[in-house]
């Protein structure tokens, strides 16, 4: 885990200790999960993810502090934290960009096997019967 990505973490840790300090027992209890789910995207390098998920505990935060379950301080300190970990996200490198296979359209192949596939060998085209039909396929005969 980079450096980064282990100070988030432990920023993120102390968030989690909401249970205490200004905090309620409601109010912890709705906040540990939304906490959690910022940690493991943290954990798994989803920028994306993680910012979500500090936005909507930036709201829940702002939402619990209205009702009377947060103290004022207490909520100060987490808001304070979410935006210490939005910053640090920034540092956070964007994964590779994953190169999709590489894909033969339908319409480009004739039917036979192409050069290279296969073991190199070049498949056979039917061979040509009576009055120039395609010809029989195994030993099948008319006469049945």
């Amino acid at each position: 885990m980079s450096t980064v990505r282990l100070a988030v973490v432990l920023l993120l840790l102390t968030l989690s200790a909401c249970g205490g300090g200004g905090i309620g027992e409601e109010a912890s209890a709705e906040l540990q999960p939304q906490v959690a789910a910022v940690r493991e995207a943290v954990a798994e390098g989803d920028r994306q993810a993680a910012a979500q998920g500090l936005g909507l505990l930036q709201t829940t935060v702002l939402r619990l502090n209205q009702e009377g379950k947060l103290q004022d301080a207490a909520a100060q300190r987490i808001i304070d934290s979410t935006k210490d970990v939005a910053d640090l996200l920034l540092t956070i490198p964007e994964p590779e960009p994953v190169q999709p296979p590489l894909q033969v359209p339908l319409d480009e192949l004739d039917g036979s096997v192409q050069e290279g596939a296969g073991g190199g060998q070049q498949g056979k085209k039917g061979e040509k019967g009576e009055d120039g039909d395609r010809g029989k396929k195994g030993d099948e005969d008319d006469d049945d």
